[in-house]
């Protein structure tokens, strides 16, 4: 079985209605719909057509334990996280979900395990869940053993006031932030916004979580590390002067009042990159910085050798 979103089977309908002699074999796609965890185990694969935004998108729908293997096909403007051209869509596809594995780990598909956060709401879980900029429409959602895959980000929202947040780890207080907000970040969202608020950037395999603040209210609030198996609580205080928003991986966002807190912790279930069998994940992953994010790139410096009148410079 596979299932698609409603926009898609309208897309094909529409270029089936334009091109009668093409069979599109639509009967055969279900609409997506499915919110019962036990139904949600059946589907064996998560394929993406875009960018790291349709990852993030198709990924938000398995936020629970269970997540499939991706396969993601490169068709967004950046594409970080993406392992396919889509040029190659029909040999990738058939190899993996046709063609038997034989343990040979120069031609199987390999997997690329990625460490999820995991957020739980401390009191009242279920939250008027608001997407975007707009807030006015909203869902209720129980944000409970609830996964993102790049990032926490706490902040102020619309208000211009700075926000007060204490930061606990393994229930000892830490510190307060006061500021813009704050970011935790996965070592594969420690090259989304975490890089772009000046986050330490992370091997995306390395067991630890990104901690960085945003516009500090402080100059010696820098961005830490820390170990994959603590446990960040954030606790909005009674005496701010603003409430604090929630944002999980950029789009789902809800607000955290007064002596509300969060609690932020590793998953023990990671999300399966699927990947070339050829391909080096420290290779693939330093390849990326340097050609998708331009990182240290620079005109190479000039030899001290003197050059001679006949010869040159290159």
């Amino acid at each position: 079985m596979v299932y698609v979103e409603q926009w898609l089977i309208d897309k094909l309908k529409e270029y089936q209605n334009e091109n009668k002699n093409v069979d599109l074999r639509i009967e055969d796609l279900y609409i997506f719909s499915i919110k019962n965890d036990d139904e949600l185990k059946t589907i064996k694969y998560l394929i993406t057509l875009g960018g790291d935004g349709t990852i993030l998108y198709a990924a938000k729908q398995f936020h629970g334990d269970y997540i499939p293997p991706i396969i993601s096909f490169t068709m967004g403007s950046l594409s970080y996280l993406c392992n396919f051209d889509f040029n190659d869509h029909q040999t990738v596809i058939t190899n993996i979900l046709f063609n038997s594995f034989k343990g040979d780990q120069t031609k199987d598909p390999c997997l690329d395990l990625r460490m999820r956060l995991k957020i739980e709401v401390s009191d009242n879980p279920m939250r008027k869940i608001y997407k975007g900029g707009q807030l006015e429409n909203y869902e209720e959602i129980l944000i409970q053993n609830y996964h993102v895959i790049n990032e926490i980000v706490i902040d102020r929202g619309p208000s211009p006031y700075c926000v007060q947040v204490e930061i606990f780890i393994d229930n000892n207080y830490f510190t307060t932030l006061v500021g813009d907000g704050l970011i935790i970040s996965t070592p594969t969202g420690s090259t989304a916004y975490n890089l772009a608020a000046g986050g330490s950037i992370m091997q995306s395999n390395v067991p630890a979580i990104s901690l960085t603040p945003l516009a500090p209210h402080s100059l010696s609030f820098r961005p830490l590390i820390l170990p994959e198996n603590i446990e960040i609580k954030l606790r909005k205080p009674q005496d701010g002067r603003t409430s604090a928003w929630v944002s999980l991986d950029g789009a789902t966002r809800f607000e955290l009042k007064d002596d509300e807190s969060v609690t932020v912790r590793a998953s023990t279930h990671a999300v399966a990159f699927i990947t070339n069998p050829v391909d080096n994940l420290t290779a693939l992953w330093s390849q990326r910085l340097t050609k998708l994010l331009n990182w240290n790139c620079r005109p190479q410096m000039k030899s001290l050798k003197k050059i001679s009148s006949d010869e040159e410079p290159k």
